[in-house]
Order: C-alpha cells, then structure tokens, then sequence
C-alpha cells in the first residue's frame, strides 16, 4: 500500500494496488473509491483529510509499524 498526502488540499490517497482506473464511486462527499474494469479497488481518496484521521502523524506511525488498515465495504464515514 502507498499513502500520499497533499497538504494544500488535504487531501489523502490510500493506493492498494497497480492497475488502471476504469470509474470512481462516490461513497460521500469526501470518500472516493477508484475501481479498475473487474471492480477491484485501485485506491481510495479521503477529502478533508486532517479533520477525519485526526493526527496525521498517527496514521504514519501505525502503518509504519504494519497495523493493517481494514475499509468495510459500505460503513460510512462519520466526522
């Protein structure tokens, strides 16, 4: 898994895997999910990043340790 984060639109990118986009979903206003032609998802994008993960530094150490990361399909996301 590769996590980018873009300060200015906070803005985060979970990609899960190489492939290529064949449509995003809207899951909310802030979550989108890309899908590639078989239904896999590609990656996810969280808007309004900081105000959902909270402290981002957090979210860097917990991967780095290899605290898996698990998206049930269809929980929405709450602020």
């Amino acid at each position: 898994m590769n996590i980018q984060y873009d300060r200015v639109a906070d803005a985060i990118y979970f990609k899960m895997s190489d492939g290529s986009i064949d449509k995003t979903i809207k899951m909310n206003d802030r979550l989108m999910a890309d899908l590639d032609i078989s239904g896999n998802i590609i990656g996810i994008e969280m808007l309004d990043a900081s105000n959902q993960i909270g402290d981002m530094q957090d979210l860097e150490n917990n991967v780095l340790r290899g605290i898996p990361l698990h998206i049930t399909s269809g929980t929405p996301v709450s602020a």
